[in-house]
């Protein structure tokens, strides 16, 4: 502020809440405090600095409650306010003000957190780590060093689809009205089926294992095993 002054502000963001929630809260509190502290500075003209550009974009295609929470945010901070600008800045950089705002961020962790609605993000998230944990739960031999942690994103996908059988292989999508027959029409189409035996990918399946390999290797296995059978999905155009 000109005097010299400086306001501080930690708040919970609730139990479950993403980065991008918990920026997007931030500066949704940085305009409740702008509005609440600019009445008294003639002329006042503020910048809001963010590390988190992804936070900053999103701000631009906001919809429902989140975007009439920030038009509300807005309207109150700009009244009175000559100019204001939403900067990004780079993280991690031994910029004074932001260490300290990871430092009150950490802060509003240790408070006792708010019910509120979750983004569909966040939902999505929290139901994916819920199948990990489950599946990890079920299978404790392979936790301690699970090769699957060294494929990259993509591979990781398909390997726990595959594995938790959640994913877009006939023989699951049955449960909501389709066949489950393989196109090869010769079994159901599961994990299983197109890993061992269905003949449309005898040729693939040679050119990359050159010798048989049983479910708990091409799931469960090595991560160069693991590598194989994403490569194996990837090269064959199967959707899971």
């Amino acid at each position: 502020m000109p005097d010299g002054k400086t306001t501080e502000s930690s708040i919970p963001t609730g139990t479950h809440c993403s980065n991008y929630r918990a920026e997007l809260e931030a500066i949704m509190e940085a305009l409740t405090i702008l509005g609440r502290i600019t009445p008294s500075i003639p002329q006042a003209k503020a910048v809001i600095l963010s590390d988190s550009r992804s936070a900053l974009e999103k701000l631009e295609v906001l919809r429902g409650a989140e975007r009439q929470q920030l038009a509300k945010g807005l309207k109150n901070a700009v009244q009175n306010t000559q100019s204001l600008v939403l900067q990004w800045i780079p993280a991690h950089c031994g910029i004074e003000g932001n260490e300290r705002a990871d430092s009150l961020a950490k802060e509003g962790s240790q408070l006792e957190q708010i019910e509120r609605d979750l983004m569909y993000s966040e939902v999505k998230t929290i139901i994916k780590n819920s199948m990990k944990n489950k599946w990890k739960e079920s299978h404790p031999e392979f936790n301690r060093q699970d090769g699957v942690h060294q494929l990259d994103r993509r591979g990781q996908t398909t390997i726990f689809r595959l594995r938790t059988g959640h994913n877009r292989l006939r023989h699951h999508m049955s449960r909501v009205g389709e066949t489950n027959l393989c196109s090869c029409g010769e079994a159901a189409e599961t994990a299983e089926h197109v890993l061992q035996n269905c003949q449309t990918y005898d040729a693939l399946r040679q050119s990359i294992w050159n010798e048989a390999v049983d479910m708990t290797t091409r799931l469960c296995g090595p991560p160069r095993g693991l590598e194989r059978t994403a490569a194996f999905i990837a090269k064959a155009g199967i959707a899971v």
